[in-house]
């Protein structure tokens, strides 16, 4: 009787777990992001159409995985900024799977749901799966990635499984070739291999290396095709790497950020503050709860052989994050958001005291992450963001005029606006440029206005102030603000 009364409890949590992840992957794909607000997103929406990376359709390394799924939901969705949304919003949701199966091996089918339901559930996840962007389905396929690396350590012996992880591999860097520190992982098997000494190991890890390789080449190679000669695409990708490290790219070459303050960011306000809590001080308060009944209940914490792998492949791709990537953009950390989550998930319910208290804390942590997480996609996919703001405005004012912009202006390409429009980096080409312009009105964003401000340009008395748009700095971190001036001369 009692076994018959403890599996219908089961039975019902189960069901409401799996609502509740059904619930919140459904919104995710209600609201998706239909908007191209940034450079980059429209490199990835006008490349659904025509894929170029001269053109930057997508910006190189191509990310041709994601355009690839991205043309497969164009088919029924019209729009490409949205099919692209919508792809992300599904992948996402299939990522449930993984994260299921690598909780089995630990905990029960309610606590493995509930552990789906927690990683999947963190706020500023649900903006990075419903974006035009690579992060998401990235995030995915990562997932699929490491539950192929736990299966092989699991069972060194099955030569079947060993294929998996470098395929997932593949997939992962086609997809977001900046996720490629998570690979450390595949070293450290071959190492395994080597020490386990169960194959002829020079043939067995050679193989392996060459095997490895090959499959990167499999996305390598269309781009190659893609571009026309190996030529043109090494010429690209040499652009590429010399602009990320010397000029736009954020990484610490290129940017006057102290290492201190990239860290203070990276690690407080991006990963912390922003990915794990929402940037609500509740959510802190309610986690912190939670640890420290796991602390007192529970203060030596095992962690088996798969989350020291983990810690490793984490710090790996942290290191690279904090040195490499623009730490002013918190979607750079995202992937350490859902894996330190399934890590915390880990160390809470390791022991089973005080079970009761910690699900009722750990659901409503859930719910508020959610609800936070829900509200900020349905601000984002239907309140338009700071560049079509200025976009729409502008098309209101009387022709003809011009507006000189930075990064903005391929955004009002992507929406085809009816004046004339162009990015402008010195003061003395545009002072050059006016005199052929006498007939139109002349309008420029704040980002120009600052521009000629650092050249030394005296600009008192010859701009008005027109207007201010403003977004969610969460969605844009950039181009959240755009001010608009009017050139009076």
């Amino acid at each position: 009787m009692g076994s018959n009364v403890d599996y219908n409890r089961e039975k019902v949590f189960v069901t409401i777990l799996f609502i509740g992840l059904l619930v919140m992957n459904i919104t995710r794909i209600i609201y998706s992001n239909p908007f191209a607000a940034s450079w980059d997103t429209v490199d990835f929406a006008l490349a659904i159409d025509r894929f170029s990376l001269l053109e930057m359709r997508p910006h190189f390394p191509g990310y041709p995985y994601f355009i690839l799924g991205g043309m497969i939901t164009h088919i029924f969705i019209k729009d490409p900024a949205l099919s692209l949304s919508i792809l992300t919003a599904i992948m996402t949701a299939l990522s449930g799977i993984p994260i299921y199966l690598m909780a089995r091996k630990y905990f029960t089918r309610v606590l493995s749901l509930l552990s789906v339901l927690f990683v999947q559930s963190f706020s500023y996840l649900w903006i990075i799966s419903t974006d035009p962007m690579s992060e998401g389905m990235a995030i995915s396929i990562l997932w699929w990635f490491l539950w192929s690396v736990f299966i092989t350590l699991n069972r060194p012996q099955h030569m079947k499984f060993r294929l998996l992880p470098l395929l997932l591999y593949s997939l992962l860097l086609g997809t977001r070739l900046s996720y490629f520190p998570f690979g450390i992982v595949l070293v450290l098997l071959w190492y395994l291999d080597w020490k386990r000494n169960n194959y002829k190991k020079k043939t067995f890890i050679a193989n392996q290396i060459m095997l490895a390789v090959g499959l990167q080449f499999i996305w390598i190679g269309a781009l190659i095709i893609s571009e026309g000669s190996i030529r043109n695409f090494v010429y690209l990708s040499i652009s590429f790497v010399s602009g990320h490290f010397s000029d736009w790219g954020g990484a610490v070459t290129a940017t006057s950020i102290p290492l201190i303050d990239r860290l203070f960011m990276l690690t407080w306000e991006n990963l912390i503050w922003t990915g794990i809590f929402g940037q609500k001080i509740a959510l802190i308060i309610l986690l912190a709860c939670v640890l420290i009944i796991t602390y007192v209940t529970n203060r030596r914490i095992k962690f088996s052989q798969e989350f020291k792998i983990l810690f490793l492949m984490g710090t790996a791709y942290f290191l690279w994050a904090l040195i490499a990537q623009n730490v002013e953009k918190p979607r750079h950390i995202a992937p350490l958001i859902p894996i330190g989550g399934y890590v915390l998930f880990y160390v809470i319910f390791q022991n089973r005291k005080h079970m009761k208290a910690k699900v009722i804390l750990l659901t409503l942590f859930i719910v508020m992450q959610s609800w936070t997480g829900f509200q900020w996609i349905k601000e984002k996919a239907t309140v338009p963001p700071a560049t079509y703001q200025l976009a729409s405005e502008l098309s209101s004012y009387s022709k003809p005029l011009f507006v000189y912009t930075w990064e903005e202006t391929r955004v009002l390409d992507y929406l085809n606006v009816s004046y004339g429009h162009r990015e402008i980096y010195t003061y003395s080409e545009f002072l050059g440029e006016i005199q052929n312009r006498k007939t139109e009105k002349i309008y420029l964003t704040n980002s120009v206005i600052e521009g000629f401000k650092k050249q030394g340009a005296s600009l008192e008395g010859k701009i008005r102030k027109v207007k201010t748009f403003q977004s969610n700095p969460l969605f844009d971190p950039i181009y959240y603000s755009i001010v608009l001036y009017e050139w009076i001369g």
